[in-house]
């Protein structure tokens, strides 16, 4: 049985039906249909004070008695007005029967009689003319109200029952399902109306999400020094370091075309002096050693188009849809080529890092290209030095190769769209750029995600100034174009709709299974198997093992076979390749014994740069999670390691205190050494006078054996603690913005207004004698900087997150659960 009662404010008015049984007849599914009425209340004005129940069986027990006698009526076609009479105030009991008192019977006649259409406009009209119990008293909002929490669950849902119409654009009139009882249709028999199509519903919040939130549009502010100049590029992607870079390439280009062509006019360069000299230094050393100067400015300028690619790429019209989560802002294209730029949208930047990737084999070439020969000059024969001709023309083209991918890169940033203010090299940048963004909602849960490309959705974006179409504040920030702003609300679900199988199935419990959800991501965020679970795999436990097993093993092997029985410094036999030079310049066995030792060295340098550049970018969540009091911003939040340049990361890191940092950053320029010592010990050599051996330049071979040696040793410095371990990679900008995007940082009054990077650095860091003050808090009981920490913490959706806040926030320890102990492991 169902009862719809409707008494707003002691309302003359009550509607009743029953959808299963006649109360009259007491036979369940009568042919009687019954139909809306307005019977007149029979309840006192002052008995509306009282239980609810009591009121009930009063009027159910006299109606009941009253009507035994009286033959059902034709509902009048206007509601009546109110009696004029009232009853008396009386309390009583339920009936003492077996059953329980029933509701007074409908006023319906089994003979079909012709009947009015009643809409529901029609009732609030007729309720304005009745007179209200209460002088002055307008029922019509209570009524309104009633009728929107009555029909709220099923749109709630999505799943409305198939005879009801109900429409989203209340307030006004609105179409109410009736459930067969006619109130909706003439009373008279009609041919049933096409039923019009359903059309797929939405939870509320998501239309109100629609109606309500603002619309990011474009904007281009006035020239004020409030809205600084935008197309920031770093120093190494303007024109003039660029321009200097090709200068240098032209250089050895000349340099290198200069050595041929002398060569073959004047028979070599210069007259073989002998090992260990000034003259072999410069031909068997100084070529690789220019090179890899060369390599490392290379290094540099593809880790600031890296970092800075991804928002000049959303700084145009052609913005891909992936930008956010599939471009790498770090550097990887170093023992493997990096090819994910074509796929990106970025063709022109793929094919500069192509080719930076192919000029790595400059150092091996150039480390062969001068040889020694055998020339007949004036009638006697003498031992010069001469270049190998093939050899330098290979190079030649390998640097005319380089200047054209250095003009593309001219040409990609000509116009500085990177829509940028300032370098954004750290934590702090990141937050700047996105504390206003419309999409932080699509990270909703990302932070334990094992991939966030599967998490987000593409969307075309766009880094510039936005304004909204309901204010006229003009703001810096990444953002969707006439996309809503989505804000997160309080005790939103962990997972988002789209991410929820069978959400459009009506046998599924939608909020049962967004409660799932929700408490399957609470779980998850405390567990250590989410939290350290990304490292990469070249830093895992067995790979580090292996690499330090590998490494020290290859290393006392080295040493072992340089130096038993002095093989080294007595030399080796070439093994049948041929050691005469050609008349140009080519010795197999020459080349042979300085390109490959090289290369091998150019392998050492370059597998050790990825270590080094997930040492930087870790640094910042290593200091967050390092210890249960945090991390100033300093240590944290204004870190930029790969930004700095490769002895700057040193210096800096050792400034800091973070010496694993300093020494892995020294490591790598070390190991440049490996490939320029590599290329020039070996030479042939004739020993008595008759036998050629390769021998080595025993100065240079113990360097090189030093070098080695820390090499190998600094494995066991690369072991990575768990508070370098992460949910996941943080190579993209979708990688750290999970870990901010309901941060309250991205809210905090810090980071409203910065307009410049000095500015956003006084404000976290402050300065002394000048700038604003710095903020001071109470961390554990003592006064001091302010603290930052990475853990689990209340968002700014009211539920539990990983990532990163401020300490006094009340940051949770994953493991132990423990609030306010900063969420450092």
């Amino acid at each position: 049985m169902a009862l719809f009662t409707f008494d707003a404010l002691s309302s003359p008015l009550t509607y009743f039906y029953d959808r299963y049984e006649c109360w009259d007849c007491k036979i369940g599914h009568c042919e009687l249909q019954p139909q809306l009425v307005h019977t007149p209340s029979q309840r006192s004005l002052a008995a509306s004070d009282h239980s609810s129940f009591s009121d009930y069986a009063s009027e159910a027990s006299s109606v009941e008695q009253r009507n035994r006698s009286v033959q059902y009526e034709t509902p009048p076609s206007r509601a009546h007005s109110p009696i004029a009479t009232k009853t008396a105030d009386s309390e009583m009991t339920l009936p003492s029967r077996p059953v329980t008192a029933y509701p007074a019977p409908l006023n319906v006649r089994r003979s079909q009689a012709p009947q009015t259409r009643i809409r529901i406009s029609d009732l609030y009209r007729d309720i304005h003319n009745i007179s209200p119990p209460t002088p002055g008293v307008d029922e019509t909002p209570y009524i309104r109200f009633a009728i929107e929490q009555l029909t709220r669950d099923e749109e709630l849902m999505g799943r409305a029952r198939q005879g009801s119409d109900s429409s989203l654009d209340y307030p006004g009139e609105r179409g109410i399902s009736d459930e067969g009882l006619g109130y909706n249709a003439a009373l008279t028999p009609q041919k049933p109306a096409a039923r019009r199509p359903r059309r797929p519903r939405m939870p509320i919040e998501e239309v109100s999400r629609q109606v309500v939130d603002d619309i990011y549009i474009t904007a281009d502010p006035p020239e004020h020094p409030q809205f600084p100049q935008l197309g920031y590029l770093p120093p190494l992607l303007r024109l003039p370091l660029l321009l200097l870079f090709i200068c240098v390439c032209l250089l050895m280009i000349a340099a290198l075309i200069f050595c041929n062509v002398y060569c073959l006019q004047n028979n070599g360069l210069y007259d073989y002096d002998g090992t260990g000299t000034a003259r072999y230094f410069i031909f068997q050393f100084m070529p690789q050693l220019l090179g890899i100067i060369v390599i490392f400015w290379i290094f540099v300028l593809q880790a600031a188009v890296y970092r800075i690619i991804p928002f000049a790429s959303m700084a145009t019209r052609r913005s891909q849809d992936r930008v956010l989560q599939d471009m790498s802002i770090h550097p990887a294209n170093f023992l493997l080529p990096d090819l994910r730029h074509f796929q990106s949208g970025e063709p022109v930047v793929g094919m500069c890092l192509l080719v930076f990737w192919i000029s790595y084999i400059t150092v091996p070439l150039l480390s062969s290209m001068f040889q020694t020969g055998l020339f007949e000059i004036n009638g006697l024969q003498r031992w010069r030095w001469t270049s190998v001709q093939v050899v330098v023309w290979i190079l030649v083209a390998l640097y005319a190769l380089l200047i054209a991918a250095t003009v593309l890169i001219v040409l990609r940033f000509r116009r500085r769209e990177s829509a940028l203010m300032w370098d954004p090299v750290s934590l702090a940048d990141l937050i700047m750029l996105f504390q206003k963004s419309n999409i932080v909602t699509d990270l909703d849960g990302s932070e334990i995600s094992e991939s966030i490309r599967a998490h987000i959705p593409p969307r075309p974006l766009r880094l510039g100034y936005w304004t909204t179409s309901r204010t006229a504040e003009i703001f810096h920030t990444i953002g969707e174009e006439n996309a809503p702003l989505r804000r997160l609300s309080r005790g939103q679900n962990a997972s988002n709709g789209k991410h929820m199988e069978g959400y459009d199935s009506p046998n599924i419990d939608i909020e049962q299974q967004r409660y799932s959800h929700a408490e399957s991501f609470n779980r998850n965020i405390h567990s250590p198997f989410f939290r350290y679970r990304w490292t990469p795999r070249f830093l895992r436990d067995s790979a580090v093992v292996a690499w330090i097993v590998a490494a020290l093993t290859l290393y006392l092997a080295f040493l072992i076979v340089s130096f038993v029985n002095s093989a080294v410094e007595r030399g080796f036999p070439p093994g049948g390749v041929r050691t005469v030079t050609n008349p140009h310049g080519f010795s197999p066995s020459n080349f042979l014994f300085s390109f490959l030792p090289s290369l091998l060295g150019m392998v050492l340098l370059l597998a050790w740069q990825p270590i080094d550049t997930y040492f930087r970018a870790i640094q910042p969540f290593a200091n967050l999670s390092s210890s249960l009091d945090g991390a100033s911003a300093k240590d944290s939040l204004l870190l930029s390691y790969p930004a700095c340049y490769p002895l700057q990361t040193t210096f800096v890191a050792l400034q800091n205190h973070d010496y694993k940092v300093s020494w892995i950053s020294l490591v790598s320029v070390l190991s440049a050494t490996i490939p320029v010592l590599a290329g020039g010990i070996f030479t042939a050599q004739f020993f008595n006078q008759s036998e050629v051996r390769i021998a080595a330049t025993m100065p240079a071979y113990y360097a090189l054996c030093v070098f080695l040696g820390v090499y190998a040793f600094s494995f066991l410095v690369v072991w990575s603690k768990r508070k370098r371990y992460l949910p996941h990679a943080i190579s993209t900008l979708a990688d750290y913005l999970s870990f901010l995007y309901v941060s309250p940082l991205l809210a905090d009054p810090v980071f409203v207004g910065v307009r410049s990077k000095e500015e956003l650095r006084e404000r976290l860091v402050g300065r002394g004698g000048a700038g604003k003050k710095r903020r001071r808090i109470e961390v554990r009981g003592e006064a001091g900087e302010e603290r930052f920490v990475f853990g689990v913490y209340v968002g700014r959706d009211g539920r539990e997150h990983l990532g990163i806040d401020r300490l006094h926030r009340g940051v949770i320890e994953p493991r132990t659960g423990e609030a306010g102990r900063g969420g450092r492991i």
